[in-house]
């Protein structure tokens, strides 16, 4: 299973696994990394398989049996927070931040597109002036 994880991440369901809304801070995030490891690799879960993969140290281990270290310095464990942890809540996190990603993207290329329809028209109307430049002055 160790070997097929990293390989498998799209296609075999492994996503990154959301850090739950701390009760200390009540701050929450769309990944969480290893506390364990040096790595910089973000926590992969199997929603259906409930497993944990650190792609960096290849440790697995329970989803429950996960322990989280907020920034505020709060620790709690995968108990504490098991509503937020179902599968069907880290799928939910996984697919809106996709729909925030898709909608970053389809902005940028909006803005890119309108950018390059801006700069085509100045250009046209820059060819129609100089030409109509040419012609006038031909026609006097």
């Amino acid at each position: 299973m160790k070997g097929s994880v990293v390989s498998n991440r799209v296609d075999g369901g492994w996503q990154p696994l959301p850090f739950p809304t701390c009760a200390g801070c009540g701050r929450g995030w769309v990944s969480c990394f290893h506390v364990n490891c040096c790595g910089s690799t973000e926590i992969l879960v199997h929603p259906a398989s409930r497993q944990s993969y650190c792609p960096d140290c290849r440790a697995t281990w329970g989803l429950m049996d996960s322990v989280f270290h907020c920034l505020c310095g709060a620790v709690f464990s995968a108990k504490d927070v098991e509503e937020a942890l179902s599968a069907d809540a880290l799928i939910r996190a996984r697919l809106i931040e996709e729909m925030r990603k898709m909608s970053a993207e389809e902005e940028a290329i909006f803005k890119s597109a309108s950018t390059s329809l801006m700069a085509w028209t100045r250009s046209a109307f820059y060819e129609i002036g100089r030409l109509s430049g040419r012609v006038f002055r031909a026609l006097d």
